[in-house]
């Protein structure tokens, strides 16, 4: 949500702010500095939210336990020569009825399938920024 507030601000700076300036603003009397300032000081303050937002986000953990189903290897779309494969669990988790995909770190030894096991992981549903959610360790 907070991304789409910084792309609305951004659009509104490039596109709509110089014209509100030019229009209405501008007075013939200025210092040389204060156009540019008026001009370039929103998007800069702009620029700089955004850093420091984007800066703040960490990743957060979840735990849970659940059963193993499945196991599923895949290689990652794009150019032939950087595909790189990956691997996915299928786990149903004990508070919810259907299955979820995971992928696995590379170091994460496999379990057996049908084994019941806590686990931590990073849930796409609390890290947006993450493309999928990630398996980190098993809890024995």
């Amino acid at each position: 949500m907070m991304t789409l507030l910084f792309i609305l601000a951004g659009v509104i700076c490039i596109g709509v702010w110089p014209w509100v300036y030019l229009l209405h603003v501008r007075d013939s009397h200025t210092s040389v500095l204060m156009p540019y300032t008026m001009l370039f000081g929103p998007a800069a303050i702009l620029f700089t939210g955004y850093i420091y937002y984007s800066a703040q986000q960490t990743e957060i953990r979840s735990q849970t336990c659940g059963t193993v189903v499945a196991y599923q290897s895949y290689v990652s779309s794009g150019n032939k020569n950087k595909r790189q494969s990956f691997e996915r669990v299928e786990m149903i988790f004990n508070d919810t009825k259907y299955a979820r995909h995971l992928r696995m770190d590379k170091d994460l030894q496999k379990l057996s399938v049908g084994s019941k096991v806590c686990f931590e992981y990073y849930d796409r549903k609390l890290n947006p920024q993450l493309k999928d959610s990630v398996l980190i360790q098993w809890q024995h």
